[in-house]
């Protein structure tokens, strides 16, 4: 998967593993950055799939610490 916005986001990354589900369209790719960094890169097709993510990482996650997901950057094409 190759964009602008991933590009953008996270920079001239290499995909390491898919982990997208069979039989949906959202995906889910693990990435590593030139300086050895992991990150999750998810697209959504659905609305209301993204906007649960996005409350999920945007109020949840941080109560958590640390040790929870970190959202780098978000795309909204929707």
């Amino acid at each position: 998967m190759s964009s602008p916005a991933v590009a953008r986001m996270a920079g001239p990354a290499e995909v390491v593993t898919d982990h997208s589900w069979p039989g949906t369209s959202t995906r889910v790719l693990r990435l590593r950055a030139p300086d050895g960094r992991h990150m999750i890169l998810k697209t959504h097709t659905s609305g209301d799939s993204f906007r649960r993510e996005l409350t999920a990482l945007t109020g949840w996650a941080p109560a958590l610490g640390t040790s929870a997901p970190q959202l780098i950057d978000v795309d909204i094409l929707l």
